[in-house]
């Protein structure tokens, strides 16, 4: 029997707070820390929960996790239409991320 376990964007602040802990006790800067996201979901006209919604959702929300989490690396499983979601990511959403985050600079 496969057990699928979910880890929530709610959960998501505590766990790497904790990663960054251990690593200023490791003396470590947390910074340097890699710390990825496993992203289910699809890229669609209409927002219907999280990462199930269109390209502009799904790069505010990695720019908050970004700018407000910590997260750096970001690994995309689509739900549907594999060939045509990641292809969609990797032009439109990557893109739209990188000058979300370069306007904060």
């Amino acid at each position: 029997m496969s057990v699928q376990r979910r880890f929530g964007l709610d959960a998501l602040p505590v766990a790497v707070g904790r990663i960054d802990d251990a690593a200023t006790a490791a003396g470590r800067d947390p910074s340097a820390i890699r710390k990825v996201y496993n992203i289910s979901g699809t890229i669609q006209s209409a927002a219907d929960g999280p990462f199930r919604g269109p390209v502009a959702q799904w790069s505010e929300t990695i720019a908050e996790l970004v700018t407000t989490v910590g997260m750096n690396g970001f690994v995309i499983w689509p739900e549907r239409d594999h060939a045509e979601q990641i292809r969609a990511f990797a032009a439109e959403v990557v893109p739209a991320v990188r000058e979300t985050l370069g306007q904060l600079d």
